[in-house]
């Protein structure tokens, strides 16, 4: 089915149903229905240019099938989660998802690709991911949403020139055994912890982390952290913060925070090189090593 500048609204349940079927929609407006918008259940979507507002309950809701959102697409305000997954594959290309009052994208065993998109103004999380989810976030930003920026349980991510930041708690959450790749990220300017990780693992490369009310980054739980030609600076707690942890911290700058800028319990080990540590409340507590200060060892 190819619908073009057409617009759907007012029906008494969901715009368009999708039953293994397809659906190319392109400068279109599917609005004010008393459903969803759009629900697919073993079916593949295409979403062009189009606008998808004010409808009751999800604007997309994907059961075993796949969406393509696209070229300046909207989807905003409608009266539930905006973008609902469940075994499904969703794409969010150079769009925006917006002002919802749960989560923007949900992700239930679900990869998505969301890049150069803005997904902001949501009442529950930016992107919620769980039930290995695998999520990749390229240049695209994640902000202003009350729960946080991303959450992730059971799921696995990586943010390529992503940018989290301003959310109105933590900006990256991991638990149950999450992994997160970041490179060339910011991870700023969030109400609570940059990210925080808990029994899960997290790779940071050349990417900053700075400005949030909390912790930089915390690690509980058994977790691990590789960090690499990083900056983690003026956060309002510890820059980096170990409780039963792990961490390989090299050629990375952790600055100004306001608490310690690597505090580490007598449960946690941290080993390194090359980093510089300057400008915090206290550099490093007892147990981090000095050594994480020198040169790499020849």
């Amino acid at each position: 089915m190819s619908l073009g500048d057409s617009t759907l609204s007012g029906h008494p349940t969901d715009g368009i149903k999708l039953d293994r079927a397809s659906l190319e929609l392109e400068g279109s407006l599917v609005s004010n229905n008393n459903g969803s918008a759009v629900v697919a259940l073993d079916s593949q979507a295409t979403i062009s240019d189009s606008t998808i507002s004010d409808n009751d309950r999800h604007g997309l809701d994907l059961t075993n099938s796949s969406a393509v959102v696209m070229n300046g697409s909207q989807i905003t305000q409608n009266g539930d989660i905006a973008i609902r997954t469940d075994n499904a594959t969703v794409t969010v290309v150079r769009s925006s998802v917006t002002d919802h009052p749960t989560t923007g994208i949900y992700l239930d065993n679900s990869p998505a690709s969301v890049s150069e998109s803005t997904i902001s103004g949501h009442a529950g999380w930016g992107i919620e991911a769980v039930d290995h989810t695998a999520l990749m976030a390229s240049k695209a930003i994640i902000t202003g949403n009350t729960l946080g920026g991303i959450s992730l349980t059971s799921s696995v991510a990586a943010l390529l020139g992503a940018e989290v930041k301003a959310n109105s708690s933590s900006g990256v959450l991991l638990a149950q055994r999450s992994a997160l790749m970041a490179i060339e990220a910011i991870v700023s300017d969030n109400a609570a912890v940059g990210i925080s990780l808990d029994t899960s693992s997290a790779s940071v490369r050349l990417s900053t982390v700075s400005g949030n009310r909390e912790h930089g980054m915390k690690l509980v739980g058994q977790s691990v952290l590789s960090l690499y030609n990083s900056t983690i600076s003026g956060n309002a707690q510890d820059g980096l913060h170990f409780e039963d942890s792990l961490g390989s911290l090299r050629g990375s700058e952790i600055l100004n925070n306001v608490g310690f800028g690597i505090y580490a319990d007598a449960l946690s080990l941290l080993a390194g090189y090359d980093n510089s540590l300057s400008g915090n409340g206290t550099d490093r507590s007892e147990t981090v090593p000095v050594e994480l200060t020198l040169p790499r060892p020849q």
